[in-house]
């Protein structure tokens, strides 16, 4: 069960009144260079200033990761 891994996640910023937000990810890693995420956030999105801003709905999503 190597290629298994659970990621729990929070994201917030030291910022007064900052959006706080979380996730849950699954990640299942099929090469040393390659994976795939299921995951369940309420983030308004997956990269750079998203992870730091709260959405009103939560949402599943799948994420494809690629090492080079």
């Amino acid at each position: 069960m190597d290629n298994l891994q659970l990621i729990p996640e929070i994201n917030t910023s030291f910022a007064k009144g900052s959006d706080f937000n979380s996730g849950l990810a699954f990640r299942y890693r099929y090469s040393p260079e390659a994976s795939v995420d299921l995951y369940y956030s309420n983030a308004a999105g997956i990269q750079d200033i998203g992870q730091l801003l709260e959405d009103k709905e939560h949402r599943f999503g799948i994420k494809l990761n690629f090492l080079y």
